[in-house]
């Protein structure tokens, strides 16, 4: 499910849901300055029109930034449920260690499902996404905003993702029941 900026996406489960709000780049809320200085050391090592390879960018630099909270995922397969986590960034509540486990791996739920098709939805169109995120699952509550960031070795095809998650409460979310 595609979903434009402004668009607040919602799911239901059993006693699960789900609430994605995707927002412009330039929109990138004060709270999430360092997902903004990621973006624009992704926007400064880009070829013109073409996405960066991994390789083009200061890992030091991202470390430092990041502080554990990125994810890379290869993204080389057709199958989304196939994507492989290169890294899992340690710091965040969702738990577990899952560098070099494909994305379908994960336990299943609405986590997993919005990251399948978000995922895939970066790699199809190569664009990057801001979202706002807030969703209970089994019990617990997740509330962070993220940031998609297509990586590509050959500047055209996507076979890397850069996920950056900075997780935060989120009352414009939690007000909309």
């Amino acid at each position: 499910m595609a979903f434009s900026h402004g668009t607040l996406a919602v799911k239901r489960g059993v006693g699960d849901f789900s609430k994605r709000l995707c927002l412009p780049l330039d929109m990138i809320a004060p709270e999430d300055a360092w997902l903004g200085e990621i973006l624009h050391l992704w926007r400064s090592v880009r070829p013109g029109w073409l996405l960066p390879a991994r390789s083009a960018l200061d890992p030091v630099r991202l470390l430092r930034t990041a502080l554990g909270r990125a994810h890379i995922i290869d993204t080389q397969n057709e199958d989304p449920e196939s994507y492989r986590f290169r890294l899992w960034g340690t710091v965040n509540s969702y738990g577990g260690e899952y560098t070099n486990c494909r994305l379908g791996q994960m336990p299943a739920g609405l986590m997993r499902d919005d990251a399948v098709e978000d995922y895939w939805e970066v790699v199809t169109g190569g664009v990057p996404t801001y979202q706002l995120v807030y969703r209970g699952e089994h019990y617990l509550r997740y509330s962070y905003a993220r940031l998609l960031l297509p990586l590509a070795t050959d500047g055209r095809r996507v076979d890397q993702l850069l996920v950056l998650i900075n997780e935060r409460r989120l009352p414009e979310l939690e007000a909309a029941n």
